[in-house]
């Protein structure tokens, strides 16, 4: 009886704080991939064919197949995306890819490429860490310019690295 007693104080005094525990350390992974993406006008959102790995601790928080990623919860997210090859024929293309926060460009997040009269096959990536609160809209865009051909392979990773 004295045990049944014991425990059931230990419980009281250490439940809250193992539930704050196990809330601190949900986590957040999400990749998508879409294997082709075509000339783009200005700030196409890209949309994604699959997701490939997602690791999601909250009810919300998916990368959406439309593109758009809305966070569970506030905090410090990574954000790293990868086009495998923007395409260019003998022309002067330009491929751009950039990510938005709700409706402004992260003008840190560009990348561009540009081909001048040749053929060539160029890869893109980018890396970028960004303090989000819950009902915020990422997503990544692609701008082509100048009639360059398709991009292909592109991948968006987000990881959750701190919660508020």
């Amino acid at each position: 009886n004295i045990l049944i007693m014991l425990s059931k104080k230990v419980l009281a005094l250490m439940g809250p704080l193992l539930l704050s525990f196990l809330e601190q350390s949900k986590q957040l992974s999400v990749c998508a991939y879409q294997e082709n993406l075509g000339v783009s006008e200005k700030d196409q959102v890209v949309p994604f064919s699959e997701t490939y790995l997602e690791k999601n601790d909250f009810s919300s928080g998916s990368l959406f197949g439309q593109g758009f990623f809305i966070p569970p919860v506030a905090g410090t997210y990574q954000f790293s995306y990868k086009v495998g090859q923007a395409k260019f024929s003998a022309g002067d293309g330009v491929h751009i890819f950039k990510l938005f926060k709700n409706s402004d460009t992260l003008k840190e997040s560009w990348s561009l490429a540009k081909v001048e009269n040749a053929n060539a096959l160029v890869p893109l990536s980018g890396t970028i860490l960004m303090e989000l609160f819950q009902g915020d809209m990422v997503m990544l865009v692609h701008e082509s310019q100048n009639d360059p051909k398709e991009t292909a392979h592109i991948t968006l990773c987000i990881q959750l690295l701190s919660k508020e």
